[in-house]
């Protein structure tokens, strides 16, 4: 797999930051790695990207495996992908691997990241108010981006947000 890095490449190709864009916006669910020290746990999340893509925000119980390793190890690797359903497909497939740390908000904190995240996903407002559920803000160190299993593309956030797409110049107009 070719790896090429913003250090390596000043220039990413605009493709690469639409379909990094494009998976923010239109994925719900992603598979968020954490880690104990006792091994590796992966589940599935709903997500929301806030901040121009800057973090990402989700919600879970107190007592998950997940939030137990978070507060041991905060670093964390998650999943966002178009997989195709039969397989067959596979080679316009389209993902990243988001890297970063994370940390749960206060609640005067949550405010926006609650509103950004249930704009998405209203299914899960009754959970908030549960009082064992906390929400959680990703700070992303990197996307590397993948297409067809041929090569992966590495994206700073800090970049994305100085570039924005198309959708975020419209609405700063």
């Amino acid at each position: 797999m070719d790896h090429k890095s913003i250090s390596e490449s000043k220039c990413i190709p605009l493709a690469v930051l639409a379909d990094v864009r494009r998976l923010l916006r239109t994925q719900r669910f992603a598979v968020l790695a954490t880690s104990s020290g006792a091994g590796p746990h992966a589940s599935l999340i709903a997500f929301a990207p806030v901040d121009e893509g800057g973090s990402i925000v989700f919600l879970t119980p107190r007592h998950s495996v997940k939030f137990r390793n978070i507060c041991r190890n905060p670093n964390v690797s998650m999943v966002i992908d178009e997989r195709p359903g039969s397989g067959v497909e596979i080679e316009g497939a389209c993902g990243m691997t988001v890297t970063g740390t994370v940390r749960a908000l206060t609640r005067a904190e949550s405010a926006s990241a609650s509103a950004a995240f249930f704009r998405r996903h209203r299914e899960f407002r009754r959970y908030l108010k549960q009082e064992d559920v906390v929400l959680l803000r990703i700070e992303v160190n990197r996307y590397l981006h993948t297409r067809s299993l041929a090569s992966a593309t590495a994206v700073d956030p800090l970049f994305l947000k100085r570039h924005p797409g198309p959708a975020a110049r419209k609405k700063r107009r």
